[in-house]
């Protein structure tokens, strides 16, 4: 991790099927970690997904949805009933735009772990030789709410999506 103020930031580009085969190994960093850290995988077609852990160690994973995207980043119907089919929660406006799913204990992480790997690469059709741009960075800890972080963690993301599309055009 950089730290940059009262944040550390740690960004990487590796192949999907790298990121997918640390994926479990990532979230149990994050989930021992003392500081809260927030994880975005952004895929080249600049759809992505991201994770959290709580203060009470629920891991939340979100998956892109269609409410605040373009028609080029849009899931089709399949795909969003696929998410719908495997129990993800549905997107709403509000704190809650992206596809999202919670865990809790090894097995219920285990079990998201390999949920999100299908979703990579049966839903956004990643294939493991594509690049993934993983960006992650600490957010304070005395956030209040689920909803103050989810809303701090993407006001972090929206500033950093560009520089995040700069670094994959110039590699």
């Amino acid at each position: 991790m950089i730290r940059r103020g009262d944040h550390e930031e740690r960004r990487e580009i590796t192949s999907v099927e790298e990121w997918a085969v640390d994926l479990g190994a990532r979230l149990a960093t994050m989930i021992s970690s003392s500081s809260r850290v927030v994880s975005v995988a952004q895929f080249d077609d600049g759809r992505y997904v991201q994770f959290w852990v709580e203060s009470d160690g629920v891991v939340i994973a979100e998956v892109i949805s269609n409410l605040y995207t373009g028609a080029d980043l849009a899931l089709t119907r399949t795909d969003e009933e696929a998410l719908r089919q495997m129990g993800w929660h549905e997107p709403r406006r509000g704190p809650n735009p992206n596809w999202h799913l919670g865990a809790r204990g090894p097995s219920e992480i285990a079990a998201l772990v390999e949920l999100v790997r299908r979703v990579v690469r049966d839903v956004l059709g990643e294939r493991g030789a594509n690049r993934v741009s993983v960006h992650s960075w600490t957010i304070e800890r005395d956030v209040a709410s689920l909803d103050e972080l989810r809303e701090e963690s993407r006001v972090h993301y929206r500033r950093s999506l560009e520089r995040i599309r700069r670094e994959l055009d110039e590699s």
